[in-house]
C-alpha cells in the first residue's frame, strides 16, 4: 500500500489516496494511524480517504479488528469518507460496525458525494 495525504486549508479536509495492494487488516491499522497522527499534527477532523485506486485483499470481516471501540470524546466531531470503486456491500458492514462502536465513518462509490457529506 502507497498513500499520499494533502489538507485543504479553506474546506479544512484532509485527504489521503490510497494506491496498490491494501491488506486487512494490517493496512486499516496503519490508516488508522495516519488519521490519529494527522488530528494531532494538523487539528484534522475531516478526512476523505480516497481508495479508489486500491487493491483491497481480506475478508471485511477482518477488517473489523481495526475499529476500536470509540471512547475518548476529543474524538467526537471526526468524520471520515471512505471512497471504494467496488461494490459496497461489503464495504458497507465494515461501515455499520464502526458506527456501532462510536465512529462518524461512510462510504461513497462518488468521490463528489463523499465531499457533500463532509462539508454538512
Amino acid at each position: 500500500m502507497k498513500y499520499v495525504t494533502e489538507f485543504d486549508e479553506t474546506t479544512n479536509i484532509c485527504t489521503m489516496r490510497v494506491t496498490g495492494e491494501f491488506k486487512r487488516p494490517d493496512d486499516s491499522l496503519l490508516l488508522r494511524q495516519v488519521f490519529i497522527d494527522l488530528r494531532a499534527e494538523r487539528g484534522c477532523r475531516l478526512f476523505l480517504c480516497d481508495m479508489r485506486q486500491a487493491e483491497i485483499k481480506g475478508e471485511w470481516n477482518v477488517a473489523t479488528k481495526a475499529i476500536p471501540v470509540h471512547s475518548d470524546p476529543s474524538y467526537n466531531d471526526l468524520k471520515v469518507a471512505m471512497v471504494y470503486s467496488a461494490d459496497l456491500s461489503e464495504i458497507k458492514l465494515i461501515e455499520s460496525v464502526a458506527s456501532s462502536r462510536g465512529h462518524l465513518v461512510s462510504v461513497f462509490n462518488d468521490i463528489d458525494k463523499a465531499d457533500e457529506w463532509l462539508k454538512l
